[in-house]
C-alpha cells in the first residue's frame, strides 16, 4: 500500500509486565476511498521486525514527508517497507 510517511518514533521501555518493549512506531497517511482526503494511522513495528526491512533509521528520516510502500499481513501488521 502506498502511504506517505509523516513521521515516526523509536520507542524503547518497559510495559506494566515489566516485558521490554523496543521498536518504530510509524505514523502512516493514506488514500480511503470511503474518506474524503486522506486517514491516518500509527503502527507499531517491532524492533526485530524492522531490523529484517533493510531501512536504517536515518534513511527512514530522509524518507519523512515522502511516500512509501508499506506491506501489510491478515492481521493488519507491517511486515514490509520499501522506501522510494
Amino acid at each position: 500500500m502506498k502511504c506517505t510517511l509523516l513521521g515516526f518514533k523509536s520507542l524503547d521501555f518497559e510495559n506494566k509486565d515489566g516485558d521490554k518493549v523496543e521498536g518504530i512506531k510509524l505514523f502512516l497517511a493514506y488514500v480511503d476511498e470511503n474518506t474524503v482526503g486522506c486517514e491516518c494511522d500509527a503502527k507499531f513495528i517491532n524492533k526485530n521486525v524492522f531490523d529484517t526491512f533493510g531501512v536504517t533509521l536515518e534513511t527512514l528520516a530522509d524518507a519523512v514527508s515522502t511516500v512509501i510502500d508499506v506491506e501489510f499481513n491478515m492481521k493488519n501488521k507491517v511486515v514490509g517497507l520499501t522506501l522510494s
